[in-house]
């Protein structure tokens, strides 16, 4: 299942001041966007090619970056060095400076952006990726994402404008912002506001304190999450997860083991409030004003197959399909399927004919169904009938 697959954006822990001279005047039309693993992309501009860009946006990262074969195809010069603070650990990269970076009719100057290797950004996507937007870019303006319509909408923060929702507080913390939310109605947490992740996170000190009034009925062993290998990452699901008024029922997060390296080392490092949170609503996001919008989506159904599956993580790659984790105690587990099995065929169709989204389709279904897998492992093949199972 695609959704638990390395997909969290970096983080910055060295945030750089961008200069807010974003002049973008009126507020501009809705912009088409794409959702790619729930992760919401948006097309621009920069220093006014004719080229459109994919640009991820992301509010769990605090500076803006820029892929660094894109830098280099607009024929952008490095700069000084940052400290950049990734999943996997820290790392010291270049930055190159934006003159002009133009999304819709909004226009963002002297942007100074990380350039950085999306490579594998662009891998766990199955979609090419030339940046991401961070708060630093972000925070210039207020934006209202519509998950359903595929569109987002920005305007100057100095534009009056209606917004519809119930608004939520949101405070600043040394990683990006937080937004307070209540899971089983009795543990209050902050999150961090994180579109670019696809799934809500819990550090292990915030799911230690949620397990002391109530247990789950199950959990998902085995996950492959950001920076953390399988063993070391869960999937249950919760009674419920609240932000003001609004209420979410059995929800799923994930909760990670206490990290040594990375985004979750720091002892304090809060969760990550997730697109799968998020894209139940409307959302306006105005980090100028420090406030959260969340309007209902008349047209958000919910996947009743999104956790009834055979129980693998794969990822897709020049065309060949890999599998990166096996979920302990699922049906693929009990056939023995192994990390590093390649997928050829699915349901006797080849894996290169197939996108992302429909492998996950067809990887999904009532539970006691079955979907064939063609496999190779070293110089062998095997062909499995692999039953789906009511994970979670």
């Amino acid at each position: 299942m695609r959704h638990a697959i390395m997909r969290s954006m970096v983080v910055v822990l060295l945030a750089q001041q961008a200069a807010l001279a974003s002049q973008g005047g009126r507020a501009g039309p809705e912009i088409p966007i794409s959702l790619d693993g729930d992760a919401v992309v948006v097309p621009l501009r920069i220093q006014g090619s004719s080229k459109v860009l994919r640009f991820v946006v992301d509010t769990g990262a605090e500076i803006t970056i820029i892929d660094k074969r894109t830098a280099k195809a607009l024929g952008l010069s490095p700069g000084s060095d940052i400290e950049l603070e990734t999943v996997g650990g820290e790392t010291t990269i270049p930055t190159v400076e934006l003159k002009a970076l133009q999304i819709g009719s909004y226009e963002a100057t002297a942007v100074r952006a990380a350039s950085y290797d999306l490579s594998g950004l662009t891998t766990a996507m199955d979609s090419p990726v030339d940046g991401v937007l961070g708060i630093d870019v972000l925070s210039r303006f207020r934006f209202t994402i519509n998950y359903g319509r595929k569109t987002m909408f920005i305007s100057a923060t100095n534009t009056p404008s209606p917004v519809q929702g119930v608004r939520v507080p949101l405070t600043q913390g040394s990683g990006g912002y937080l937004v307070p939310v209540t899971l089983n109605g009795d543990s209050d947490v902050d999150l961090l506001l994180d579109t670019g992740t696809n799934m809500t996170q819990l550090p292990w000190n915030v799911w230690q304190s949620v397990i002391k009034t109530w247990q789950p009925r199950k959990l998902l062993k085995g996950v492959i999450s950001s920076g953390q290998d399988a063993g070391h990452s869960y999937l249950a699901r919760l009674d419920s997860l609240q932000m003001g008024n609004l209420r979410i029922d059995s929800p799923v997060v994930r909760f990670v083991l206490p990290a040594s390296t990375g985004t979750f080392a720091e002892p304090e490092a809060p969760g990550l409030l997730g697109s799968d949170v998020l894209r139940h609503f409307i959302v306006t996001i105005d980090i100028p004003r420090s406030q959260l919008f969340l309007a209902p989506a008349s047209d958000f159904h919910e996947d009743p197959l999104e956790f009834s599956s055979i129980g693998i993580q794969f990822l897709k790659k020049d065309k060949q399909l890999f599998v990166v984790g096996v979920w302990e105690g699922s049906p693929a587990d009990e056939l023995h399927i192994q990390r590093g099995d390649q997928i050829l065929e699915i349901q006797a169709t080849p894996v290169a004919d197939l996108s992302g989204a429909r492998i996950e389709q067809l990887l999904r279904g009532p539970k006691g169904t079955a979907v064939e897998l063609k496999l190779r492992r070293g110089n062998r093949l095997a062909v499995l009938k692999v039953p789906r199972r009511e994970l979670l």
